[in-house]
């Protein structure tokens, strides 16, 4: 008779297993990193709390489910998957299955109270929970391929017109390698900010962008679109084993007949495509 899967032990992760597991996992994304949730409990410090699980099965497997605790304005806590309301889940080196990842939800309902969790659209074992109510929502990806040519060919005809002319334009390409670019780069979005008025949908302070760049090294690059040695455009990405987001973007009216956006995301694609995401 075949064993049932079990839960076996529940344990606080280590930071040290929570980074292994996030780096060797390649179904994660960013924002099921340590850095990420170590970048709002700096920005926000007394709100969030974080307590990462180590599960093991009783067949062998293993996950690590970042969790954090933030406190309301009116003071009680509600328990997040990922901070700001993305990608949550777990991670693991191995491939779990939907019946790991049912129980792990069950775990997750049955021992959080009030969670949000946003659903990875990219890993299997999150697909088809029964979990109770949810929300619907929807992403955009684009299917990465090691011929970038081959990626760009799927691209509206608009689209690769005004990509290639950015490219061909006066406009330099470039990834931020300085706190300075990163506090030009907050200039522009403070314009955009002006610019976007009561419409824009979030805020965001300095403070969190130093501390995604203090936690997160390589794992967070922000891209600049620049014209005679002005930041013009730029575009903060998050990058996982096999996963890139694109986070945050800015950019001015200055060059906009250019379409440096276009152009900076084309950069940027190419080179996730070179690096094997």
């Amino acid at each position: 008779m075949a064993e049932v899967l079990a839960i076996v032990d529940v344990t606080t992760a280590t930071d040290i297993e929570w980074d292994r597991e996030f780096d060797s996992s390649r179904s994660s994304t960013f924002f099921q990193s340590r850095a990420w949730a170590e970048a709002w409990r700096e920005h926000e410090p007394g709100r969030w709390s974080l307590k990462p699980m180590s599960v093991r099965f009783s067949d062998g497997a293993h996950a690590i489910v970042p969790l954090s605790s933030v406190r309301t304005r009116i003071g009680t806590r509600v328990c997040h998957s990922s901070p700001a309301a993305t990608f949550g889940g777990w991670l693991s080196r191995e491939a779990l299955t939907p019946t790991h990842g049912g129980l792990l939800a069950q775990y997750l309902a049955s021992s959080c109270g009030d969670l949000v969790w946003r659903l990875s659209p990219y890993d299997p074992s999150q697909q088809g929970l029964d979990i109770g109510e949810t929300e619907p929502d929807y992403t955009h990806a684009v299917e990465l391929e090691s011929d970038f040519d081959v990626v760009e060919r799927r691209w509206s005809k608009g689209h690769r017109s005004a990509a290639r002319k950015s490219i061909r334009s006066e406009l330099d390409f470039r990834e931020a390698d300085s706190l300075e670019d990163w506090r030009r780069y907050f200039g522009v979005y403070q314009v955009s900010l002006e610019r976007w008025g009561e419409s824009v949908s979030s805020r965001y302070d300095w403070s969190l962008f130093e501390a995604i760049r203090d936690h997160a090294g390589s794992h967070a690059r922000l891209w600049l679109a620049e014209l005679d040695g002005d930041v013009v455009a730029g575009a903060l990405c998050f990058y996982a084993a096999a996963h890139v987001a694109y986070w945050h973007g800015a950019s001015t009216r200055t060059a906009a007949a250019l379409s440096p956006t276009n152009g900076l995301l084309r950069r940027i694609i190419e080179d996730a495509c070179a690096e094997g995401h």
